[in-house]
């Protein structure tokens, strides 16, 4: 009934007997007549049987409402002392020498040291106004429910469970959310110094472990492209991994189709502003195959920014026409930051990004340093990127 053994029952209540007898039944108040032991009992049977309160309160001849109570204030007694004992003991249990010496460390991968992923828990639509209730929505799953972000060893053994979240937090944000974690059990210890590591990435955060996660490709487009498009040599072949791996070769941008757009446009912004860099602040799925990034593009509007993306203002300057001039003295030099947003379209059968449409606003924060709009359309006139921040690729090459 509780899909454990008799003998498997017998030594899950011997650990926790000291626990649930100091903890349960204890203080004034009217105690429970059903003893501790066959709590634990009706307590695996109901998380194991539970589609509804009354069908498993039927089994123990109790009142749906005075079982389900019951039931709950026992999890909330137990639960603490059962993660302690058998999920957070196991990550110190298993540290990554332990892991490597016993051979069990992951057999493609044998660099990380556990994996994550988020699990999802169907539920009935809660009874609230519309938008909070969206919020329970999974657009992966189209289902209403909550998640849980779980970190399992090579060994099968769970060493961290998150607290749930409703069903349409991203899998990103719950693994951001839990960072202290990540940070604290992928820190190499001292006592590793013999353990061989040639994962990827090790160069640049050689004082932590790899771990495994899933659908890392819209993570990896910014963490490649964060500071624009790097400088590729023998030993940097993040770009190209990231292109053949996860994105189409018939990518469409909205104004443009192919990978070397993509390309280009990355290679715009890098020439421009060589001290950019782009956040990614959050994600949020969209549909099953659809999410959508937002994030904060940092960038100095430099002499050389000015002259190379805005070159009608450029020419202007070189005309001493005053009414430039006094433009770019307003922009010279000034650090602006902005907000954008990047969706991706995925493609279940390719398994590849096959839409990345992206907006950049660059025109409020030159409203804001211009002072009105008339200037500022007269920054943009003619120049290589537009005030939604996209490029113009073609217009770029023909300047080369």
């Amino acid at each position: 009934m509780c899909n454990f053994a008799p003998i498997e029952f017998e030594r899950l209540w011997e650990l926790s007997k000291d626990h649930v007898l100091s903890k349960w039944g204890v203080g004034r108040g009217k105690k429970c007549k059903i003893s501790p032991k066959d709590m634990l009992f009706m307590m695996l049977a109901a998380l194991k049987h539970c589609g509804n309160w009354e069908t498993v309160s039927s089994m123990f001849g109790m009142d749906a409402s005075t079982f389900q109570k019951t039931i709950k204030k026992y999890i909330d007694m137990y639960e603490p002392f059962l993660y302690t004992h058998l999920v957070k003991g196991q990550e110190a249990l298993w540290s990554m020498k332990k892991i490597t010496v016993t051979w069990h460390a992951f057999a493609n991968y044998p660099c990380a040291r556990y994996a994550t992923d988020v699990t999802f828990q169907p539920a009935v639509r809660p009874t609230r106004n519309f938008h909070e209730v969206m919020e329970y929505f999974s657009g992966k799953h189209r289902l209403y429910g909550h998640k849980v972000k779980v970190s399992v060893l090579p060994t099968g053994v769970e060493i961290n469970c998150t607290a749930f979240k409703p069903g349409a937090v991203s899998d990103i944000t719950m693994f951001n959310g839990n960072a202290e974690f990540h940070r604290s059990a992928l820190r190499k210890q001292q006592d590793v110094g013999t353990l061989y590591d040639d994962g990827p990435g090790v160069d640049k955060f050689e004082a932590f472990w790899g771990v495994l996660v899933d659908k890392g490709y819209q993570v990896e487009y910014f963490r490649v492209f964060q500071y624009g498009f790097p400088v590729l040599d023998i030993s940097d072949t993040r770009v190209s991994n990231l292109m053949s791996s996860s994105i189409a070769p018939y990518l469409n941008s909205g104004t443009s189709y192919g990978t070397e757009a993509l390309t280009q446009s990355w290679k715009i912004f890098t020439q421009a502003f060589p001290d950019g860099r782009v956040q990614l602040e959050s994600l949020k799925q969209l549909t099953t195959q659809s999410l959508i990034a937002t994030t904060i593009t940092s960038v100095t509007l430099t002499n050389h920014a000015l002259k190379y993306l805005f070159q009608s203002l450029a020419e202007g300057i070189g005309d001493k026409d005053e009414r430039k001039v006094g433009i770019s003295t307003k922009l010279l030099n000034q650090h602006i930051v902005m907000r954008g947003s990047v969706r991706f379209d995925w493609d279940e059968t390719s398994k590849r990004v096959i839409g990345l449409f992206t907006h950049t606003d660059m025109l409020t924060p030159m409203v804001e340093l211009v002072g009105n709009l008339e200037d500022v359309s007269l920054v943009f006139n003619g120049a290589l990127v537009a005030p939604d921040g996209r490029f113009n690729v073609e217009k770029a090459t023909q300047h080369q």
